[in-house]
């Protein structure tokens, strides 16, 4: 199964990773700054994308790719047989069979959402073919540049509606928290969600969004100085809560007013007072 569904766009696979798919569409956007190119980033992810696969249908997807009918019906009849949820000592009330959703976090998982999505994204590729695309479970990217203005426009805006397009196939939300767009050039990108009619708040400043534009040295450095700052803000709200707490529990006046005193003053009032104290004494 795994050698079937075999594309050079998957980032949960056998040798590469996200950081990976990341880290080569980071250098080929620093190529295109350096170079003078019409260059542009779209990165875009999906909301809760394993809560609606449809169990069925990724089962007929599962029998036309090849799967093993043997292990088909394994599995997916311990998916889809009734169960009970519990949460700590509380049951639920009804028997609940499973109709949408695919297990996560293990290699069941990332091939089921491979199966899921492998025809949508081999037509948005075929639709698209200049588009650079890579993607990870529900996260994804999609890079294109050229010398020309209109060419690297009309292309990244072509190739993001077939990836609208292949996420309603899939019946995939798109999260508006993770839409993001990154050009080398900012009217580029400003033309393009314009086309696109997305808001200019997914439009990043610069390739800084992905993690490469500074040394690691100065990230770790700018970390260790959050880390003090947040530590010494700790210490403060502990001791500024163990006044009000001491306070609270002080029976008396909260505040004493405080007033200026000459020593002078005072001095010769005590003295007068001894002197006469002494004499009323002896006598």
């Amino acid at each position: 199964m795994h050698d079937t569904l075999d594309r050079r766009y998957w980032g949960a696979c056998k040798g590469r990773s996200a950081i990976d798919c990341a880290w080569a569409q980071a250098v080929r956007s620093e190529s295109d700054q350096m170079t003078h190119r019409y260059g542009i980033v779209f990165i875009a992810g999906w909301s809760k994308y394993y809560e609606t696969i449809p169990l069925e249908v990724l089962k007929m997807k599962f029998l036309r790719h090849g799967a093993p009918t043997c292990w088909l019906e394994l599995v997916f009849n311990m998916w889809l047989s009734p169960r009970v949820i519990r949460l700590g000592r509380h049951h639920s009330d009804e028997v609940l069979c499973a109709r949408l959703g695919s297990p996560a976090g293990d290699a069941y998982a990332d091939l089921a959402v491979k199966v899921n999505t492998v025809d949508a994204f081999d037509m948005m590729i075929t639709k698209s073919p200049t588009i650079d695309f890579h993607t990870y479970i529900d996260d994804s990217g999609l890079h294109n540049s050229s010398s020309d203005f209109d060419i690297a426009k009309g292309t990244a805006v072509e190739g993001i509606q077939h990836f609208f397009e292949a996420s309603r196939q899939i019946n995939a939300t798109l999260n508006a928290e993770k839409l993001a767009i990154i050009s080398t050039h900012p009217a580029l990108a400003a033309a393009v969600c314009d086309e696109l009619e997305l808001p200019r708040s997914v439009i990043k400043p610069s390739v800084s969004y992905l993690g490469v534009d500074e040394s690691a040295g100065a990230v770790r450095r700018r970390q260790r100085v959050r880390l003090k700052q947040q530590s010494r803000f700790v210490a403060m709200r502990k001791r500024i809560r163990k006044v009000r707490t001491m306070r609270k529990g002080f029976k008396g006046p909260k505040e004493i007013p405080l007033r200026k005193i000459n020593l002078r003053c005072r001095a010769r009032w005590f003295r007068t007072r001894w002197t006469s104290w002494i004499s009323t004494a002896t006598h």
